[in-house]
């Protein structure tokens, strides 16, 4: 299984076969009105790009770790196996991080790539 989605939770490869160890995938309807494409190399995730049509909050999953996102209507991000993001030089992306208080987000970026902290 290459992706699996409820009402706001996106969980990116919950069941690769072990004889697609390399591969990628694009198109993938997600509920919520969310589009994904997916790139893995020996069975584990390299990056994940998540389009919303909507503009609606989601959660997504990988390997047991999860992160919630607020992506603009029309807008994308994309992710690493870690679940960080990248942004393009010179893009600008909004996104909440929801389960925090008042919407706040902590982010931290190096060599054009963000990844989102969370509070201890």
């Amino acid at each position: 299984m290459l992706l699996q989605s409820q009402v706001d939770k996106i969980e990116l490869l919950p069941a690769l076969p072990d004889a697609w160890k390399n591969g990628k995938v694009s198109g993938l309807r997600a509920r919520g009105g969310f589009q994904v494409d997916e790139n893995w190399k020996d069975g584990k995730l390299i990056s994940a790009t998540i389009h919303s049509d909507l503009g609606e909050p989601c959660s997504v999953s990988y390997r047991g770790k999860t992160a919630d996102f607020k992506i603009k209507k029309g807008k994308s991000i994309t992710l690493n196996g870690n679940l960080d993001f990248k942004l393009r030089q010179y893009q600008m992306t909004t996104i909440a991080r929801a389960a925090l208080p008042n919407n706040h987000a902590a982010f931290a970026c190096k060599n054009g790539g963000c990844s989102l902290l969370y509070d201890a």
